[in-house]
């Protein structure tokens, strides 16, 4: 069983989470995970992969019905915008994937070294410099800055 395969496993109950997943996948491999309508407990699960699509359903093991939410919450547009310039940032850095894992790093959250917006933006900036101008555009749009150029 492959990775995505073993993840797809556990998360294909989650939606939301396998999109979350996509964003660390390489292309053009991509997992999307929707509930069945016409089988309750049941996803269907779409992977693409460089050899095709895979389309297959999994049935939630009851164990796991009271974790689900009543409905699957949609991704806020916050998040599906942040997560397509990550892919795009991923994308355009192909050659260079150091560029895309230092991002990934620099967006994150961490307790151990608090930052605001503003030095974030800064270290983004400072990451992908030499990226299409459009990437720190919708960037700093995401993050509440009025974007100048």
């Amino acid at each position: 069983m492959t990775t995505i395969e073993t993840v797809v496993d556990i998360l294909h109950p989650f939606p939301h989470l396998l999109e979350g997943y996509n964003a660390f996948l390489p292309l053009p491999y991509g997992v999307h995970s929707k509930k069945d309508p016409n089988a309750p407990h049941t996803s269907i699960v779409s992977i693409s992969t460089p050899s095709g699509l895979m389309t297959r359903r999994r049935i939630v093991q009851p164990d796991l019905w009271p974790l689900l939410p009543p409905e699957e919450p949609a991704m806020s547009e916050e998040l599906l915008a942040m997560l397509a310039l990550i892919k795009d940032v991923e994308e355009y850095y192909v050659d260079r994937p150091e560029v895309y894992h230092a991002m990934v790093k620099a967006i994150q959250q961490r307790p151990d070294n608090p930052r605001d917006k503003y030095q974030v933006v800064k270290e983004i900036e400072e990451i992908i410099h030499d990226a299409p101008p459009e990437f720190m555009r919708r960037f700093k749009k995401m993050m509440d800055i009025e974007a100048s150029d």
